[in-house]
Parts: structure tokens; C-alpha cells; sequence
């Protein structure tokens, strides 16, 4: 069951004022809009190391859960290429090789995974993975060296399967996990992850209002954020709903509610945001990654579109603080 938060006259005009602030004028900007007009639906957002861009989603509203499809664009925002998948395709995933990993929901079969080797004479081989009753849902995805990295915000867990041949691994979080364990709490069917380089997960921990971080075993967990009104805070019922890893270390989370994206220190230090304004007004989930120069990639489903964000000073590494307005 979603859960409703009302929030005073006084606050909802402290968080519009706050959630329109774009940063400061040496912060991040909208530097491009990717696929406007080519999603029917947009649930995910990936990115390939030569900089290729890539949303999933169910081809149209409406249509059957296994009627879902992957688009490319080129790093200039082009269309480049179209596949469909037999699922919905909730969370995307591109490996270091370039094959492509969607899962999500498919009638009458639970969840799978859908993955796409595609040669250079552009020939797709596809491999389908039934991942059985562990996984109820599929909220985001992952990869990480040979393993695939599945979110389930129905059962709160993160779900370890072979990238390889599609075998279960294990789990962190729900019931029945093995090892060093965490909690995570989940609402409005929504669990956004990241791994970093070292294999590091950084959670959405969505009902704690906090950003949970640990190792692929579940141990040597840690975590900061809390819930407030004060823009450098989680606000609502349960934020926040993604997390991604910028290659210096830095974490970018997106809110909804108030949709907006933050971007943190490692220890929970906000350095900038990005407000409101720039994505649709009744934007429930905002899906993000990273590329290696730190722009940031967000999936909008409000207006089926991925909005890149870059710093406003080409090349510069640092963001520049945000100002943070008084409630």
C-alpha cells in the first residue's frame, strides 16, 4: 500500500522554493534531453563505455507485461537502435562488453532476465534467465564483473545471479539472507542501487531515509541520512528512491515528491542540487547513472525522457555547494 504524506502550506513553499534551484550559477545544467518523443514508457536509464545511451520500458501503455523494448542512442543523443525484450523491462543493465541486460516482469513467468550479446556485424544472440519465486519484482539492475546485481523492492533484497549463465547467487536483505545481512525498507515498489569499482553496493534506503552502503556480503555496513524538511535531507514518505556512484566517489541521489536530484560527499555532505523544475511536475521515480567525466543520466518517466547534467564549467571535477534555503 502507498503510503500519503500532507505537508503544511509553510513547508510545501520552502520545498518548491528549494526543488527550483538548478544550483548555483557554476553548478550543474540541462546540457541535453535524450529520446523525447521515442518512450512509450521509461523505467531505466544504462550507459555503455564508449558512452552510448540506453532507456527501457513497455513499448506502450497498455501493453502486455512482456511487450518491453531497449532503445540506443549515441552520445550526442541520436537514435541508434531498437530491441525488443520479453519483459518489462525495469531494470536495465550494460556490462563491460557491451551486452545488454533487461529484466523485469513477464506473463505468466515471474521475473526474468533477457540478456543481448551483439556482434560486431550487428547479429544478437539472446539468452533468457527465468529467476523463479526469490525475485517477486524488479525495480533496478546492475552489473558488477561477472555478476548480475538484481533489485527487489517487493521483498527488500538485492538478488546476486551469474551474468554468465543466469544462476542464482545469493541475496542481501529480506528473509533468509546468508552471511553479514542488512535491512533495507522499501515503499511505492521503488529500490535504486549502484556498485562501485570495488564492488561496494550504495542503496536507496528508501523508508529509513537514508543511503545504506556495504559490501557484496552484507558486511561492513554503513550508512547517513535522515529525514527533514531542510533541502540537504530526505523528505516525504520514503526517500530516496536512487542512488548512483560518481567515479570520484562522490553519490548522487534522486528524490520524488519533490523530484530532485542531490549531489553528497561519501559521508553525506550535499554539494549541489538539482530542482524540480527540471523534471515532470508528477514525477514518481527517477532512475540515474553516471558516466566516467561525472555527468549525470536521469530517467524521467513523467516525461518519458533522459535528461543529462553536467557541471556548467567544462571539465571541472568538483561541484560547487548548493545554496540551501532556509524553511
Amino acid at each position: 500500500m502507498k503510503r500519503t504524506v500532507i505537508f503544511s502550506a509553510v513547508a510545501a513553499l520552502g520545498f518548491a522554493l528549494a526543488g527550483s534551484v538548478a544550483v548555483a550559477a557554476d553548478g550543474y545544467s540541462r546540457v541535453r534531453e535524450v529520446g523525447a518523443g521515442k518512450f512509450q514508457t521509461l523505467s531505466a536509464v544504462a550507459l555503455d563505455q564508449a558512452g552510448n545511451v540506453y532507456g527501457s520500458g513497455v513499448e506502450r501503455r497498455g501493453a502486455p507485461a512482456d511487450a518491453g523494448s531497449v532503445q540506443m542512442f549515441a552520445p550526442d543523443g541520436s537514435s541508434q537502435k531498437q530491441w525488443r525484450v520479453g519483459n518489462a523491462a525495469t531494470g536495465l543493465a550494460v556490462d563491460a562488453a557491451g551486452a545488454i541486460y533487461a529484466a523485469g516482469e513477464k506473463a505468466g513467468n515471474g521475473c526474468v532476465v533477457e540478456k543481448l550479446t551483439i556482434a560486431a556485424d550487428g547479429k544478437v544472440t539472446r539468452a533468457n534467465w527465468v529467476l523463479g519465486k526469490a525475485v517477486r519484482s524488479v525495480s533496478s539492475l546492475r552489473v558488477y564483473k561477472d555478476m548480475l546485481l538484481v533489485a527487489d523492492a517487493a521483498t527488500g533484497s538485492v538478488h546476486k545471479i551469474s551474468a554468465v549463465d543466469g544462476k542464482y547467487l545469493g541475496k542481501l536483505g529480506g528473509r533468509g539472507a546468508k552471511g553479514g545481512n542488512i535491512t533495507i525498507n522499501t515503499c511505492c515498489g521503488i529500490l535504486g542501487f549502484d556498485v562501485d569499482a570495488a564492488g561496494r553496493l550504495f542503496i536507496g534506503n528508501l523508508g529509513q531515509h537514508r543511503v545504506t552502503a556495504c559490501e557484496l556480503d552484507g558486511t561492513k555496513e554503513s550508512h547517513w541520512g535522515k529525514p527533514s524538511e531542510k533541502v540537504e535531507d530526505f523528505c516525504g514518505c520514503c526517500n530516496p528512491v536512487c542512488v548512483a556512484v560518481m567515479p570520484d566517489g562522490k553519490l548522487v541521489t534522486a528524490e520524488k515528491t519533490i523530484p530532485r536530484i542531490k549531489v553528497y560527499t561519501a559521508d553525506g555532505k550535499m554539494l549541489a542540487l538539482i530542482g524540480a523544475a527540471e523534471f515532470g511536475k508528477d514525477c514518481s521515480d527517477l532512475a540515474l547513472a553516471v558516466d566516467a567525466k561525472g555527468v549525470i543520466y536521469a530517467a524521467d518517466g513523467e516525461s518519458k525522457s533522459i535528461k543529462v547534467f553536467a557541471l556548467k564549467e567544462e571539465g571541472k571535477t568538483e561541484a560547487v555547494p548548493a545554496p540551501v534555503l532556509p524553511l
